[in-house]
């Protein structure tokens, strides 16, 4: 939220898949993309999560869906006591490995007792989850997968400049047509799947645009630029314009040439409640070459 005052939201997850170890044999993922386990469209009503066991040639698959951009939590926990970890792997549609917005591979690899996530803002269309235990044998494991709010409805807000309600955005709060060389700075919390914020605005050219979000919570808050597509932005060379803060830490996104339009920078943490932000975003011209 964009005021001084607080709400608690909560992620409600009303529709969540579970499965056991139980019965893992009769419903294994499947050890390839083309044999992958299809948990459905991804949304912030719908989840999914699983307990099972991976070791050498037994690997496990899911396959989702995205209708917008989104952005997807993926956590695992290796539940085995032996020495050996279980990786988890983000793949596109295609079976490449997914390059995050600091061109890192969407890649973790957990120790046994140890739990690790993967955070990313991922657009439209069909991805995969690879589990894997390349020593291991039979190393389980807890998975599961969420979603918070697709981006992609537009900018949404009001047109008279002030904070409004806008379409899948929370507060949003116009900040006008940006001045090159001044320094915007704002603060606030957000948290759960509806206390977003939002920062509305405009450049008339070209730019070089520069943001950075102090998270001062106590859990994970990302950031992202989106256009009126409601599109996470990409920079030239491809990675999305976003990125997970941890808390007591700060992250900055640099759009090195942004071209003349509207934007909005979208802040939100789909796991904490009444997380503490500050936001600083600077504009400049581009020099002509």
């Amino acid at each position: 939220m964009l005021s001084t005052s607080k709400t608690t939201q909560t992620l409600g997850l009303t529709n969540s898949l579970r499965s056991t170890r139980a019965g893992l044999f009769s419903r294994d993922p499947g050890d390839s993309i083309e044999k992958a386990k299809d948990i459905g469209t991804l949304s912030r009503s719908r989840s999914y999560s699983r307990s099972g066991e991976v070791g050498k040639k037994d690997l496990d698959f899911f396959r989702f869906k995205l209708d917008g951009t989104t952005s997807i939590t993926a956590k695992i926990k290796n539940e085995d006591k032996d020495d050996d970890p279980i990786a988890m792997t983000i793949l596109d549609r295609s079976g490449n490995t997914i390059r995050g917005s600091n061109g890192k591979f969407l890649f973790k690899n957990i120790q046994p007792g140890a739990t690790k996530q993967i955070a990313a803002s991922l657009s439209s269309g069909t991805y995969y989850v690879r589990l894997e235990s390349a020593k291991g044998s039979q190393q389980d494991y807890d998975f599961d997968i969420t979603a918070s709010s697709s981006i992609g409805s537009g900018l949404g807000g009001t047109s008279s400049g002030g904070i409004g309600s806008g379409t899948n955005l929370g507060d949003t709060q116009n900040l006008g047509r940006l001045q090159s060389g001044k320094t915007y700075r704002e603060s606030g919390s957000v948290g759960g799947d509806r206390d977003i914020d939002s920062y509305r605005f405009t450049i008339d050219r070209t730019s070089r645009l520069f943001a950075e979000l102090s998270n001062n919570g106590n859990d994970d808050v990302a950031f992202r630029l989106i256009n009126t597509s409601g599109e996470t932005v990409k920079t030239n060379n491809g990675n999305f314009l976003f990125a997970n803060v941890k808390p007591d830490d700060d992250e900055r996104l640099l759009a090195s040439t942004l071209g003349a339009g509207t934007y909005a920078f979208v802040i939100q943490s789909s796991v904490g409640n009444n997380e503490d932000y500050s936001f600083r975003l600077d504009q400049s011209d581009v020099t002509p070459i």
